[in-house]
């Protein structure tokens, strides 16, 4: 694709809808590992807290 030079005003544009794209998807991608973090400690903390209590059945799997 020809963009008629680098410094017109087609190609500021394009690299300025690619930059936010790549913003766009690090977030989404950010999001979802932050969320599989947060499933991950709060799964270890329930865990603790019945091991805690005297609930010995997630041993015995």
């Amino acid at each position: 694709m020809c963009l008629g030079g680098a410094e017109g005003e087609l190609a500021i544009a394009a690299n300025t809808a690619i930059g936010l794209m790549l913003v766009f998807v690090v977030l989404v991608l950010g999001s979802f590992g932050g969320f599989i973090f947060y499933l991950s400690r709060k799964s270890r903390l329930v865990a603790a807290e019945d091991l805690a209590a005297g609930d010995r059945t997630l041993l015995n799997r």
